[in-house]
This record gives structure tokens, sequence and C-alpha cells, in this order.
């Protein structure tokens, strides 16, 4: 049976209620390619105008065969300072199948219980878990580390395993769009990169290491 491992995923305001510019920076999904074997998790990067100090207070997930609702409650509505809530929503191992998913930001008037619930924006998103893959590889990963992470500018990557040659660094923003790109070589042993992400946006970022034979893929946080 030929194996199957995909994600779809389709992102778009259907139905939404936003007020002042409120809405959704960024969106992604984890793993890039889900399996019945990994813990799926939902990356949300959400802008509102409400009380920033209390941000997120409450999420009810609901899954019911194959629709998955996704209820963030967050707090202050009607004020009027501009917040950013970047979460991270847990659906945990799914099985094989095609999934829709809705989340649906609610937003109250009284910190942190609210008081006065109202829908601020509907997200609908599509998700396809395919069947395990079964090869053998030796991975490198572990030899690889970023810090800091978050970062308010610059993040160092150290390659820590001996004789590892990248051929390029590329940081993407969530909807695949390069916005860094450089080639790089190290040596044996610890080797250190800097990249500067200083004039990029507080959001959520995809950094790719990738050479003719191996790709690893990490998310970066700039705050």
């Amino acid at each position: 049976m030929k194996n199957s491992i995909s994600l779809l995923l389709l992102l778009g305001i259907l139905g939404s209620k936003f007020i002042l510019g409120q809405g959704t920076n960024n969106f992604i999904i984890e793993p890039e390619n889900p399996t019945s074997n990994d813990s799926v998790v939902i990356i949300s990067d959400f802008s509102y105008y409400g009380n920033c100090s209390f941000g997120l207070v409450n999420t009810q997930i609901t899954i019911l065969d194959s629709l998955i609702n996704i209820s963030p409650q967050l707090c202050g509505f009607g004020d009027s300072t501009l917040c950013s809530s970047i979460d991270t929503f847990s659906l945990g191992i799914l099985p094989v199948g095609n999934y829709t998913i809705n989340i649906e930001y609610h937003q109250g008037s009284v910190c942190p219980i609210s008081g006065f619930d109202t829908i601020i924006a509907s997200i609908d998103t599509s998700l396809e878990v395919g069947v395990t893959t079964t090869y053998s590889t030796t991975s490198i990963e572990p030899s690889i580390n970023i810090y800091p992470n978050p970062t308010s500018g610059n993040i160092t990557i150290n390659f820590l395993a001996e004789e590892i040659y990248w051929a390029d660094i590329i940081i993407r923003d969530v909807l695949g769009r390069v916005l860094s790109a450089q080639i790089i070589k190290t040596k044996s042993g610890i080797n250190r990169h800097t990249i500067s992400m200083s004039t990029l946006r507080p959001a959520i970022y995809i950094l790719t290491f990738g050479n003719n034979q191996q790709k690893i893929t990490k998310r970066i946080t700039k705050i």
C-alpha cells in the first residue's frame, strides 16, 4: 500500500467577524506532515484589541469524529489597546483521516473571568493525517542548537557535530515566503553562526537548514 503523508492547510476567513482590525497574523500546524503517530499542535499568532496583561484566559477543544472545534477566550472586549497572543492548541494524536478545524475566538469584557462573551473571529482549516512511514535514517537534528528562542533580535546557531556541511539557511514566514537566505559551511567541532531577525515583525517564522541530502526545519518565535 502506498503510504500517504500530507498536510492540507486551507486558511481563510469564512464568516469571520473582525472589529478594529483584529485577525490572525500567522497560523501553522505542526508537524508539517502529521501522521497517526504524531501529536498535532496548532500555533496561532492572533492580534486583538483588549486587555494584553490577561491575554488568553480559557480554551475549549472538542473533537467529534472528523470535526475539531477550538474556542479560545480573550479578555478586554471594547478596549483600545492592540495586543498580540501567540497561542498553542494541542490536538494530541489523531487517527488517519481528513479533519475540519474551526477556531472561534471569543472575547469577554471582564477579566480574568468573562462577564460578556462575543465572537470576534472565526478561522476554518482543513487537516489530513496520513499513515506512518517506516524508513531508516540517521538524524543529526540533536547536533543543532538554536538560541535564544523566542528572540527579540539575533539568533545563534550551534552546529555541534563534526563534518556537517550545510548549503543554506532560509527563513520563511508561515505562508512560505522567503524572507532571508544565506549559504554557509561548517567546520568540524563547534561552529557558530549568527542570524539577525531584528527587522522582522513579532511573529512565528520557519527556519530551514538544507543541503542535497537532508533538511531540518525549526520554528522560531520573534517577540
